[in-house]
Order: C-alpha cells, then sequence, then structure tokens
C-alpha cells in the first residue's frame, strides 16, 4: 500500500486551535485542519523567503511559492500564533496518510523525502534541514519533531517498518502489517505512472528516461523531468535530489491553473448555458462539444489547420499567478484580441466560446514550450541530453485537442498511456511493489509495471509551426507586459507614498540629520546599513554588439543623498554564452554603505570590444525594499519590454570596524557572495 496525495497540502494537528472549531474546548485530542495546495495566502511569507536570497533557493529556481510549505508555516506562526506553538505536528498531506495508515507514533513519523525535498525546501544533498536557511526565515524556533527528523525520512520506494496498523487494516480490509511504502505526492505518482509507458512505434528508438518528459495535466499542470546529474533553471524548481526516482535529479515546473482556467473561461462565458444543454442531450462532456464545433467551423472557413481559427485572439492563462518559468504568482489572465465580432448573437454564441476556448489551450500550451525551452537551454549548457518526448496523463489527457496543440506547439510527440486517467494509481503500485521487494529497484518497477501508450505526432508542416512559433512570442510579450504593468503601478504607489509622508526627514530636509563624515553617532545620525543584492535575470535584452556579440552585465549603484559621498556600486559578471538575451547571473553581492531613504540603480549594460553601452536603467525606491525586503521583476525605462529579476535584502547595520572607515569618506564597493542567490 502506498499513499499519494492530492497536492502540497500542509496538514496541521494541533489542540487549542486558534479558532475553535464548532465551538467546542479542547478535548485534548488532535484536531487537523488542512491549507490546500493552491491556497495563495502566504505569498507575502514567500516574498520574505525570497528576500533573503539564502543559498538553498538555488534548488527551487530562485525563489519559492506561496504553495509550498515554509511560507505557510510562516503565515500561520503570523496569523494564528496559538495553532502554531501548540501543533504537535505539521505534515505534507501524504505523510498524514502515511501516519494514518501505519497508526501514531511517537515524534515527527516517517516523512517523504520527495514531499520534504519538493515542498519543504529540506535539504536532499546533506540529508538534513538547513539551520541557517530557517533562522534567515523566521522558523528557527520549529522543533524537528514536528517536522521530521533525518532519520525519519525515507526515499520513495522505501518500507516503512510496522507496516499497516491495525485500525488501518479493519477499515480497509487488510491484514495487519500488510507492507506499507512511504508516501509520495500525487503528481510524482503520476510521474512514475507515465514515463515508463513506451511510446508508439513512431519513435524509433525510444528515448531514454532522461530525454522524457512527464505532463501531468489536471485542475493545475506539473512538468517533471528526471537527470543524472543536477540542472539550475531559473524558475523552475529542483534539482531535486532522488525526489520522484532515486538516483535521478528532478525538474519541476508547473501551471498553478490549468483544467482550472479553461473550466473559468467555459463557466464565465454566455454561451455557457447553452453548451452545457447541448452536452447533456449528447451525453457528452462540455468539451468534446467544443471540439466538435470547432472542426465545423474549420470546414466552414476553410482553414488549412484547425489551429489557425484563433488568428487575433490571444490568452494569458495565469489565472491563478504563474508557476513557472516566471514564478510570479501575481500574474492574470487575460484576453487581447475581442471584438468586433458581429452580433449579439454571434459574439455570445457556442461557436465563439469554441475559439475563445481554442485560443486558452494554445497558451497552456505555449506555458510549457516556455517551460521545456528553459530546461532544454539550461541542459545544454552542461551538456546533458535535452527532452525529446512527452509523456501525459490527467484529466486533461483524456483531451485528443489538448494533446495534440502540445505535440504541435512542442514539436514533440506527446503519449498517453492507455489508461490515461490511472497513472497516479499506477505510479502509488509501483511505489508499493517496490516497497515490498517484488522489483529491485523503483527504476525497475516503472519498466515492469507499464505497457504501450497512444502517441500522438506533431504536424511539422511549416505554416502550422510559423503559426504557433508567432504566437509563441506574442504570449511571452503578453507576460512580459503585465509584469510591466505591475511594475510601473508598483513605482508609482511608492512615489504617492513617499510623497504623502510626513514627520520623516532626509538629509536634505534637516540638516541635523548627517550622513558621510559623521562623528559619534547619536539618535539624529543616519546609520550606515548593509544591502544584500541578488540580481537573478533579465527578459527581453535586443541585441547591441553584432560584431562581437551580446555580453550583457547590470550595476547595482546607490542614489547617496550626501552629495559628498563616494560611489557605492557594483557589478555581476559578463555573460557571453547561452542566451544571451535572456540572461541568467544568479549573483548575490552586499552593498554598502547604504543610508534609510536612498534608492537603487540598476543599470542594464552590454560589453563590447572597446566600451560598453548601456541598454537601459531602473531606480528602485527605497520603500519597496526597506524594512521588508523586495523580490520581483523591475521594468527597464527605454525598453518597453525588458525586466530585470531581483532580490533586495536590508542586511543591517555596519559593523563599527566598517563604520570607521565611513569616517575616512573612502568608496566602499560590494564585494561577492560565495553563494549563489
Amino acid at each position: 500500500v502506498v499513499q499519494a496525495a492530492e497536492g502540497c497540502h500542509l496538514a496541521v494537528g494541533a489542540d487549542f486551535p486558534d479558532e475553535p472549531i464548532n465551538n467546542a474546548e479542547s478535548t485534548n485530542q488532535t484536531v487537523f485542519d488542512v491549507i490546500l495546495w493552491c491556497d495563495h495566502r502566504a505569498a507575502y511569507e514567500a516574498k520574505q523567503i525570497n528576500g533573503t536570497g539564502h543559498s538553498l533557493l538555488a534548488n527551487v529556481g530562485g525563489a519559492v511559492s506561496p504553495e509550498m510549505e515554509m511560507p505557510k508555516l510562516s503565515w500561520l506562526k503570523r496569523h494564528r500564533p496559538k495553532t502554531f506553538a501548540a501543533a504537535r505536528r505539521f505534515l505534507d498531506l501524504a505523510d498524514y496518510l502515511t501516519l494514518r495508515a501505519a497508526g501514531d507514533v511517537a515524534g515527527a513519523g516517517e516523512r517523504s523525502l520527495c514531499t520534504v525535498v519538493c515542498k519543504w525546501n529540506f535539504d536532499a544533498s546533506a540529508r538534513a534541514w538547513d539551520k541557517g536557511f530557517l533562522q534567515a526565515i523566521g522558523l528557527s524556533d520549529i522543533d524537528e519533531d514536528r517536522i521530521g527528523t533525518a532519520k525519519d525520512i525515507f526515499d520513495v520506494g522505501a518500507k516503512v517498518s510496522r507496516g499497516v496498523g491495525a485500525v488501518a487494516a479493519s477499515e480497509l480490509g487488510l491484514a495487519p502489517g500488510t507492507p506499507l511504502g512511504i508516501g509520495i505526492i500525487d503528481a510524482h505518482a503520476g510521474g512514475l505512472g507515465c514515463l515508463g509507458v513506451e511510446p508508439g512505434t513512431s519513435l524509433e528508438p525510444s528515448p531514454p528516461l532522461v530525454a522524457r518528459m512527464a505532463l501531468i495535466a489536471g485542475t493545475s499542470t506539473c512538468h517533471m523531468a528526471s537527470s543524472a546529474t543536477p540542472v539550475f533553471v531559473p524558475g523552475i524548481w529542483g534539482p531535486y535530489d532522488s525526489a520522484m526516482i532515486p538516483g535521478l535529479f528532478l525538474n519541476e515546473g508547473g501551471q498553478s491553473a490549468a483544467g482550472a482556467a479553461l473550466d473559468f473561461v467555459i463557466e464565465t462565458h454566455a454561451a455557457f448555458p447553452k453548451l452545457s444543454k447541448e452536452a447533456v442531450s449528447c451525453n457528452v462532456r462540455p468539451a468534446q462539444v467544443l471540439s466538435r464545433r470547432l472542426a465545423e467551423v474549420a470546414a466552414r472557413q476553410g482553414v488549412p489547420h484547425l489551429a489557425q481559427l484563433t488568428l487575433g485572439l490571444h490568452v494569458g492563462p495565469d489565472f491563478n499567478g504563474n508557476r513557472s518559468p516566471l514564478a510570479d504568482p501575481k500574474l492574470r489572465g487575460s484576453i487581447v484580441g475581442l471584438g468586433p465580432v458581429g452580433t449579439t448573437a454571434q459574439a455570445t454564441s457556442v461557436d465563439a466560446l469554441a475559439i475563445l476556448y481554442l485560443a486558452t489551450v494554445q497558451a497552456l500550451a505555449y506555458s510549457t514550450r516556455d517551460i521545456v525551452d528553459k530546461i532544454n537551454h539550461a541542459r545544454a549548457v552542461i551538456g546533458v541530453e535535452p527532452i525529446r518526448a512527452v509523456m501525459a496523463c490527467g484529466g486533461l489527457a483524456q483531451n485528443d485537442l489538448y494533446l495534440q496543440t502540445h505535440a504541435d506547439v512542442l514539436g514533440l510527440p506527446v503519449t498517453v498511456p492507455h489508461e490515461d486517467s490511472a497513472a497516479v494509481l499506477r505510479g502509488s503500485a509501483i511505489l508499493a511493489a517496490a516497497a515490498a521487494c517484488q522489483f529491485p529497484s523503483v527504476a525497475d518497477a516503472m519498466r515492469g509495471m507499464s505497457r504501450g501508450g497512444r502517441t500522438m505526432a506533431p504536424c511539422l508542416d511549416p505554416e502550422l509551426q510559423r503559426f504557433h512559433g508567432a504566437r509563441f512570442e506574442i504570449f511571452k510579450h503578453m507576460q512580459r507586459h503585465q509584469q510591466e504593468y505591475c511594475a510601473i503601478e508598483a513605482q508609482a504607489a511608492a512615489a504617492q507614498t513617499l510623497g504623502a509622508q510626513s514627520g520623516i526627514a532626509s538629509p536634505e530636509q534637516d540638516p541635523k540629520l548627517t550622513t558621510y563624515g559623521a562623528g559619534e553617532a547619536d539618535e539624529n545620525v543616519a546609520v550606515p546599513q548593509r544591502l544584500g543584492v541578488s540580481i537573478l535575470q533579465a527578459h527581453g535584452l535586443k541585441h547591441m554588439n553584432n560584431f562581437t556579440g551580446d555580453n550583457p552585465y547590470v550595476t547595482c549603484e546607490v542614489q547617496h543623498l550626501d552629495p559628498a559621498a563616494g560611489m557605492t556600486r557594483v557589478e555581476t559578471q559578463s555573460v557571453a554564452e547561452g542566451d544571451t538575451l535572456n540572461p541568467f547571473w544568479g549573483e548575490t553581492q552586499t552593498v554598502e554603505p547604504w543610508f534609510q531613504g536612498e534608492s537603487l540603480k540598476f543599470t542594464v549594460h552590454d560589453k563590447g570590444l572597446i566600451a560598453s553601452k548601456t541598454e537601459g536603467k531602473a531606480v528602485l525606491p527605497p520603500d519597496l525594499f526597506f524594512p521588508q525586503g523586495f523580490a520581483g521583476m523591475v521594468a527597464i525605462s527605454g525598453l518597453p519590454h525588458v525586466l530585470l529579476h531581483v532580490i533586495v535584502r536590508p542586511l543591517g547595520p555596519l559593523d563599527t570596524d566598517s563604520r570607521s572607515k565611513k569616517k575616512k569618506n573612502k568608496v566602499k564597493f560590494g564585494k561577492k557572495s560565495k553563494q549563489c542567490c
């Protein structure tokens, strides 16, 4: 028996909850509550964690998601302190089900390496919790007996020593002691259940396991690819050591809303009642009605490819934020290209809904292509084989339009198991068989318990590929535009806040406040601070050096309020190889001195043979990063589509030695940290 639990729910077991259940007082019994995986209440806490710039964040693509457990625990500590303090255990739902099946035990209970590595920031390479990370994010007070000590954490495919407990055995009709395997997240079970499926005869030779990507497509979507060596991809979770297949590193992309996005588009359209009635009368799903309508409209209009019905209509599918590769929970869905559509009847027809539905399906495929492109680019840099085949499962794997669109957009074959909705069950059975020693390893169980599937080959007609290629570029522009809108609004709000403040003096407003050259500090002296600045990646740069090639780098300079102050500036290394229009630096540096009220200016340069050229600049006002820190995108002025991903975190006042050096008015340049962001 293996328990595969949906998503990364946080199960909280506590007596004396902050909000009594059914108005009942404590009964000295553990009360369990759950925070759903897609609950984004911890977006602020995730931003704070990302603002630390800790090196462990490199294993989640540079940023945690509010869907993960550490942000949720931080939220719980902040907003439900009694529950946080009284909780006996915090568990991922998969680990709770293992505990429920095996019976209660002293301590934290058995935990899956899959759950703690993928969702709890457990350091798989060290097989330990990173104390420095917990300290940095404000959770150093959480006892390991509540989240699992190292000895409580087991590989997937391992066996729970005591097997199925008496209570669960009675409830399930099993014998007590029946072999019980360590749990796993449902999407990862689906990955195990579909990656071992052999593609159709169109794929010869069959791609190896490390060249396949699992597409677990349901309410949300997970994109899972394994490799023998760790691959670090900005905005993509992982590399997770042995999180899905023991001995292999896992990279995991995803869409927070996939089937849910399609449902939203369908159910909010004026034609939904008519569509529902037609589906009921035909005894089919609404999506099948829409696919049939699309075929009919394409035939009437005589378009070469059904996909071309969406010409001029574009959808941004991030209705619940972007999980990968932008790691931006603030993004939202959008539709561009509405009207003119004729009469009201035409605009509210099932045919009009069908075309909007098709545009949304295409947008999900473009999002998947963005994830695959980022993974394959990172693989190419270190010589790892690219993804050459997609293995799909889940509810959307029953939708041929969705599958064929993905095959066409990716230019890759997409294979589904014959039992396309049972992959999670198969993955659970694979781990149960491994735990029961029916196979020597999880990989052997995957091969032995999977059979052939149905393969959708891509249409490589140049006309269709040009169509999708152009729309993919528009898709990326739409995402960048929305991030620009958010950045413009945030900067405007910050400027408004600064202008509205009263009673807070700057050195220019109050001569009693001094910065450089100050004597001994007193209550009126501005205290010099240290900042940690992480410059992660730029998106959408333009070519500037056709002769020598692009070599972009970034400088960060403090805009000192004291005109007599020396320059405080740091810069990244230049990027000369790979995708230099979307360069990744991943550098964390210390900027000092900085004084409260001073902005940071980021400048993107392109290093030439003789001199450097300036691509553009962005100024980050202090209210955006002090005192809480900042993690996100800033818009580059002069370049309407360029965004720079940065993290700024206050590190506290300078020490006495550093402050004495400032009295001599010497220029202080930041030092590079040995830790990657």
